[in-house]
């Protein structure tokens, strides 16, 4: 049962939720039928109340989506697959799996060493003090029960994904495998603008993720082979830093969320971002952090982009789209995009109709469209409800006060 049930999910959800590191909403797990159960999305015994077949056999929102997957949707004997799997106890399929999957040879920390310096000695001298490396030979080592192909080839895209998420460059700058088990991910710091720039007086980067590492090990002075313990002591003079490689999945999980998001991405470029006040920012966690309140036109500032000019001189592209927020009604959004960034506008609540080739233009009998943005949760959503109004800061809102607005 779980075989057939693993099936259906593979025909028909794995290529947005697992496919080459596709993760739609988050969920790149969809045939690992055990991280179904541990993550609240299948609740065993209970169909009713398991959220993916709730989805499946959604009509207003069903999963997947028509306009992905056409014609070729889960038909009645799929998702009855899906329910008998969930009445017996959703089991997993890891023995299964780890039969499938032949075993692993085990990637040492002494291959690691001898990878990363054969790559560096074929470089030129000038180009070996910009490469770091991210490593995942203690996930390649387990089990591939516990941890099977499709999480290793996950764990590499993400790296990937936040590293270029954590770049002001346009252009990708994928990470690339330098052994036959893609064990070792090398990036150059140039092609993501890490390295250090006295012109402008960027810092290295690299120094402000290894601070926060917490699996820093040196192994020129370790009792390993002499062999490796020399080529350790070649790697760190010829990179000038001790620790140029760290895990691929502490990478992930930790330089993708506050703080040290925000760090790599904004305090650590923005010079004078330390000095502005600081808000209260709630993380995934729970916790409450002090983080720099930087506004759109800092942002904008730093993208040298000039959103009134670009409009003025119609240099912006537009689409249109429906969307819904909670507590929000449906209403229609109209992003522009001048040069680099995405800002949108949003019209009121009212029924009369707006101009969707100006959308930020008043219209004769219409109120003025405002732009969704801001800082403060409140402002943002009374924006999107068309009562807020521009404070003096940029990109910023405020509320007006209520009572004022009714004598008015």
């Amino acid at each position: 049962m779980a075989l057939q049930a693993r099936a259906v999910f593979q025909r028909y959800c794995f290529e947005c939720h697992g496919q080459d590191g596709a993760d739609e909403g988050g969920m790149h797990y969809v045939t690992d039928l055990s991280q179904l159960l541990a993550r609240g999305k299948v609740n065993p015994s209970e169909p009713a109340k398991s959220r993916v077949l709730i989805r499946l056999r959604s009509a207003d929102d069903p999963m997947p989506p028509v306009e992905k997957t056409g014609a070729d949707r889960p038909d009645s004997k799929a998702i009855a697959t899906i329910e008998a799997w969930i009445k017996v106890g959703a089991p997993a399929v890891v023995e299964t799996v780890a039969a499938q999957e032949p075993p692993r040879s085990v990637v040492t920390t002494a291959n690691v060493i001898a990878t990363i310096h054969g790559h560096l000695a074929r470089l030129e001298p000038e180009d070996r003090a910009y490469q770091r490396y991210f490593v995942l030979n203690h996930l390649h080592n387990q089990p591939p029960d516990r941890v099977p192909a499709a999480q290793l080839k996950s764990v590499r895209a993400a790296t990937s994904k936040v590293l270029n998420s954590l770049s002001w460059r346009f252009e990708i700058a994928a990470p690339r495998p330098l052994d036959a088990a893609q064990t070792v991910l090398a990036i150059d710091t140039r092609d993501i603008d890490w390295d250090a720039d006295a012109s402008t007086g960027r810092p290295d980067l690299w120094l402000h993720l290894v601070s926060r590492y917490p699996y820093a090990l040196k192994h020129d002075r370790y009792p390993d082979e002499r062999g490796t313990r020399q080529m350790a002591e070649e790697i760190y003079n010829w990179t000038g830093i001790d620790i140029p490689w760290v895990r691929a999945d502490w990478f992930v999980a930790t330089a993708s969320r506050p703080p040290l998001y925000h760090t790599l991405l904004y305090d650590a470029v923005f010079e004078d971002l330390a000095r502005k006040p600081k808000v209260d920012v709630k993380l995934a966690d729970g916790t409450i952090s002090r983080e720099p309140a930087m506004t759109a036109a800092d942002l904008e500032r730093w993208l040298r982009v000039n959103v009134a000019a670009n409009l003025r001189r119609n240099r912006a592209a537009r689409a249109t789209e429906f969307f819904g927020l909670r507590g929000i009604r449906f209403r229609r959004r109209f992003p522009r995009r001048p040069n680099k960034s995405w800002p949108s506008w949003t019209t009121s609540s009212s029924k009369r109709s707006r101009s969707p080739v100006h959308p930020g233009r008043q219209q004769p009998g219409q109120r003025r469209s405002r732009p969704a943005a801001g800082v403060d949760p409140r402002a943002r959503i009374a924006a999107e409800r068309g009562r807020a109004e521009p404070s003096t800061a940029g990109g910023q809102w405020k509320i007006p006060d209520r009572r004022r607005s009714r004598r008015q």
